[in-house]
Parts: structure tokens; sequence; C-alpha cells
């Protein structure tokens, strides 16, 4: 659950209450604690869910998150406890849900866990815990799932989803020594596709764009130094701040990076998100 991107309301509001749970445990008799914890993406009876990063195609992200936690009970018995919290419209609208529930609200039965993740337990976390196979939970239904952004389409445009994928990565703009033969642009090519640039401009908005003559393989990232192109074409990166386009040869807008006042001899990264 660490490195998955878990809202800020549903972290600090009902999953914090649950990790508080587990850290307080009452229930158990020796202080071990078992507990398993993941995303659950869109399996049957959980929506998908999904956001529109600035210059990336769409990504799907959790739609929610289980925990399993296991415990020897104060009668020295095996005890699970079983829980799912969705990232839907109810959850991510405030902080105020664990004031209005606490976590028995989320329990489960491990049969569920099981299903919308894929998981496979060990029979006896399944008769330890309380609650049945088929009991309904109160959040087996899913509810609701928010898309930050435009819907996805089921079947996106192969070209499309390339070209979104091919970003401005990196300048030089400030080099130390000889402005002219320092300056450099990186472009980075993260599709899955190798991709022939012929034709493709990168301008600054001031001069005639310069025009690429290069091949980009499948997540290789090319550093274009001079800055200039044989039809006259020529960038020129302003210190105090300015703006690069990279065009298709179509002339549509593949990306479009700016920057403030620059450090000498500094790279700047452009921010991919």
């Amino acid at each position: 659950t660490n490195s998955s991107l878990q809202h800020a309301n549903l972290n600090q509001d009902e999953w914090l209450d649950a990790e508080n749970w587990v850290k307080n445990l009452t229930e158990d008799n020796n202080d071990k604690i078992s507990v398993f914890s993941g995303p659950i993406y869109g399996l049957p009876g959980v929506p998908k869910r999904v956001i529109q990063p600035t210059r990336r195609p769409p990504a799907e992200i959790p739609a929610g998150f289980f925990k399993v936690v296991v415990f020897m009970n104060k009668e020295n018995n095996l005890s699970t406890r079983a829980f799912i919290y969705l990232q839907d419209a109810d959850a991510l609208k405030d902080k105020n849900g664990k004031k209005l529930k606490n976590h028995t609200s989320y329990q489960v039965s491990t049969e569920e866990v099981e299903e919308k993740t894929g998981l496979i337990f060990p029979e006896s976390l399944r008769v330890s815990n309380p609650i049945e196979e088929g009991v309904t939970s109160p959040v087996s239904g899913g509810g609701e799932v928010i898309n930050d952004g435009d819907p996805v389409p089921p079947a996106p445009i192969l070209n499309d989803e390339i070209v979104s994928q091919v970003i401005i990565a990196a300048a030089l703009i400030n080099p130390e020594g000889n402005e002219r033969t320092g300056e450099w642009v990186s472009i980075a090519n993260y599709s899955t596709t190798d991709l022939d640039l012929s034709g493709w401009t990168l301008s600054d908005s001031r001069r005639q764009p310069m025009t690429l003559n290069v091949s980009l393989l499948s997540g290789e990232t090319i550093r274009l130094n001079p800055l200039t192109s044989e039809d006259g074409g020529k960038v020129m990166l302003g210190n105090n701040g300015g703006s690069l386009t990279l065009r298709d040869p179509e002339g549509a807008i593949v990306d479009r990076v700016e920057w403030k006042k620059t450090k000498d001899g500094t790279a700047t990264i452009f921010d991919p998100l």
C-alpha cells in the first residue's frame, strides 16, 4: 500500500482509523500480529478508478485497499479480521469518515478479500474470521468511483497514446562557457514503440523552428546539441525564462514546457506529471 496511490482524504481518515486500531489492538494475547494489506484494482464488484496525468496517457490506480489482520486471541485461538476500504466518492469527500463510522463498518469476510484481489489465504484465515462468507458487507457494492479527468476510452487510438509519451525531458539552459554551443535539450520516448522523429520541430516561439532528424528507441532519451537544423532553424534558451514547444510533422503540439530564471551550469528537469 505504501507504493500505491491513496487519496489523502482516505489515508488520513478511514485508513488511518484502521491503522490505529491495529496499532492499539487489545484483543490479542501476546503482542504478535500479522497484517496483510494492499491495493484493489478494477475486479468484479469494484469499478476502475482512473486518473489523467498531464503529459501522460490515462493511468489506472487502486479502486480501494484491503487489510487482513491475524492474531492469537485471549483464548489462545487464531483470530482474523478483514477490511475493505474503497476510494469512492463517499470516502474522498472529506476527512470526517472516522467520526461517523469505525473500522467495523468496513469489516468483510476473508473470502470477499480473496474475490476482489485474486489472493488465496489459508483456510485457517477464513474460518477464524467472524464475518462469514456470503454476508453482505457495507462496501461490497463499490459505489460510484471518481474519475480524475475525462473518462478513459475503452480503446484509445494507438498513435495518440504513443505521441503523448514523447516529452521534453530536460535542458541545459544556462551553461558555463559558450552558451550557444553549450545549450542542449533532451527528448525522451516513454512509449513502447520505436519512433522516427524526422520532420518534428522544436521551437522557442521566437525563431524559425528547429527541424529534427533523429530516431528514438522505446525508453530512449536523446540529447539535442547543437540546437540548430540544416534548414536554418534555431533554438535559443533564455536564461531569465522561456518556453519550448515540440510539434509533430502535422504541426500538432506534442509537448510544451516553460521555465523561469535558471542557475549557471545546472540542468533543468521538466516535471513529467
